[in-house]
């Protein structure tokens, strides 16, 4: 087995990474629902229509595990967007990830590290 399961935030972002495989699999692209690209306001639904998004799909009575496809709206100024569960946990997976790197050890000088997270109150050479 790989190390980088006991890594923080590793394990998030391989499930959302599954889940999002799972979705796409059994529908052929990723599901997106109109209402949700309507409330993100910008999101191209006439692209995905039309075909030209290879990658996604509109969501249907059809389509398979819909409710985790593209459904959450995130209606950002730059670049709106529609999310899916699975890219929820792939972002908090990645924050986890970057949090508890930083946090877990500090440089004190010039080769000494003190563990931080453990509680651990010695200098490691």
């Amino acid at each position: 087995m790989s190390a980088n399961r006991y890594v923080p935030g590793v394990s998030l972002v391989t499930l959302g990474l599954a889940v999002n495989a799972l979705v796409v699999i059994l529908n052929g692209a990723m599901p997106v629902s109109i209402v949700a690209a309507l409330r993100a306001a910008g999101v191209p639904i006439t692209d995905i229509a039309a075909g030209y998004d290879a990658r996604h799909t509109i969501a249907g009575e059809g389509t398979t595990l819909r409710p985790l496809g593209d459904v959450v709206p995130l209606p950002l100024p730059i670049r709106p967007e529609v999310v899916s569960a699975g890219d929820v946990l792939v972002a908090a997976g990645l924050g986890e990830l970057v949090v508890m790197g930083m946090l877990r050890r500090r440089v004190y000088g010039p080769g000494r590290r003190r563990a931080v997270m453990d509680g651990e109150d010695r200098a490691e050479e």
